[in-house]
């Protein structure tokens, strides 16, 4: 069969034949080509726990297919729920501060060569922050997100300006050429991540130095504050 198909198949949790081919595959396509996934008849086990409003729906693939909404060409994913009809980049970006890229070389203790590697910065709405912390930064692989950390300590900021939060996502042909077949992670060691994550911070902190200088400054004064009020807790060294 050539030319353009279409097929039906069911998506089903069992043992065995996961996957079920509802008919044959036909030659009419009445709508344009791509693929057309309908959630229904959930297990009681998931109903409960599944979300149900439109507005969770999209904030959910939203986080979940993150680089291909942001791109410059994004994916054209449309969810609908009822009249509501959104395209996910559309609505994503509604609620998208900043969104800038940077290209750095990184040096690896195991590696001959730096290596290069892409940054892409997020100011997004808090919304969109994880269920513990608020900023982070995403290691992708082969554009999934293989590894997750949490920036909060090391910047010493939590909540942004404007009620954002900070999201970095991190790409390069060297992660991909690292990441497992599931992409839910990476062959390379702990230590090796940890080494990747700390020579990028430099740029993280950067992009978000009036942030990063406010906490500085207030600690600071703080710190003064106590120095002037409590002089008797200082021991001076000579």
């Amino acid at each position: 069969m050539t030319g353009s198909t279409k097929r039906s198949f069911n998506f089903r949790l069992a043992e065995n034949e996961q996957i079920v081919i509802c008919d044959v595959p036909r030659l009419v396509c009445p709508e344009n080509n791509g693929t057309r996934i309908t959630l229904s008849e959930y297990k009681d086990v998931f109903r409960g726990r599944c979300p149900t409003e439109p507005d969770v729906i999209l904030q959910k693939l939203a986080s979940h297919f993150l680089l291909y909404v942001i791109a410059d060409r994004p994916i054209s994913i449309m969810v609908e729920d009822g009249s509501m009809k959104m395209a996910l980049a559309s609505y994503y970006g509604e609620f998208v501060g900043a969104n800038d890229i940077d290209e750095i070389e990184i040096k690896l203790d195991f590696e001959d060569e730096p290596q290069k590697f892409e940054i892409r910065h997020l100011r997004v709405a808090k919304k969109f922050k994880p269920i513990k912390n608020f900023n982070r930064m995403l290691i992708f692989g082969n554009d999934r997100a293989a590894d997750e950390s949490s920036l909060d300590a090391s910047l010493g900021i939590t909540l942004l300006c404007d009620d954002e939060v900070y999201i970095g996502c991190v790409s390069s042909t060297y992660l991909d050429g690292h990441v497992n077949s599931e992409r839910t992670g990476f062959t390379l060691s702990s230590d090796e991540l940890t080494d990747i994550k700390k020579q990028l911070m430099p740029t993280v902190r950067k992009f978000l130095q009036v942030e990063v200088d406010k906490v500085y400054e207030k600690k600071r004064k703080t710190t003064q504050s106590l120095i002037q009020n409590y002089p008797q807790f200082f021991v001076h060294q000579r």
